[in-house]
């Protein structure tokens, strides 16, 4: 199976023929247990929200939501 960001992404690029963009809302907590808050959006409509400890798993928990 391949990850849920490049499946977003190739849904996105059939659908639409543009992108999922990923905006960060929040990165919180001190340095050693940052917790970031993301979404991603498609066309301006959000699609999904993830949070993780580093960004990554942020956008790949939204963009499995997104799903």
């Amino acid at each position: 199976l391949k990850a849920p960001k490049s499946r977003l992404q190739e849904l996105a690029y059939a659908q639409t023929g543009r992108p999922p963009h990923y905006r960060l809302l929040s990165a919180e907590g001190p340095h050693h247990a940052r917790v970031y808050e993301v979404e991603v959006l498609l066309g301006g409509n959000v699609l999904g929200r993830g949070s993780g400890p580093n960004r990554r798993e942020a956008e790949t928990q939204a963009a499995n939501e997104a799903l």
